[in-house]
């Protein structure tokens, strides 16, 4: 079974929205500060990709392979000084794998 395609394009844009805003933040930081970011709603995205993996894996595959590359364009935007990012990249690498 496949997601509707309206519902991967949605949570595709949710992500970009949320992964871009998290880059406007690093790239705001002073370089020698570092940032704390705030992944709570990368966080809903990414278990919204979990439900799709056991009805539409090839969707769910897709979209964290999208969710794992844009994760990498933040952390080299700028120091994470917690470990929220790279735990969502970890999760979304596995998502993917799924």
């Amino acid at each position: 079974m496949t997601a509707p395609p309206r519902l991967a394009a949605e949570l595709r844009a949710e992500l970009d929205d949320v992964l871009a805003g998290l880059a406007a933040e690093a790239a705001d930081c002073d370089p020698g500060d570092g940032w704390y970011p705030d992944t709570g709603e990368l966080d809903d995205l990414l278990d919204q990709v979990e439900d799709l993996v056991s009805d539409a894996p090839a969707t769910a595959h897709g979209l964290a392979g999208h969710a794992a590359a844009r994760i990498r364009e933040v952390l080299a935007t700028g120091p994470c000084l917690s470990s929220g990012l790279d735990d969502a990249l970890l999760r979304a690498e596995e998502l993917q794998a799924a």
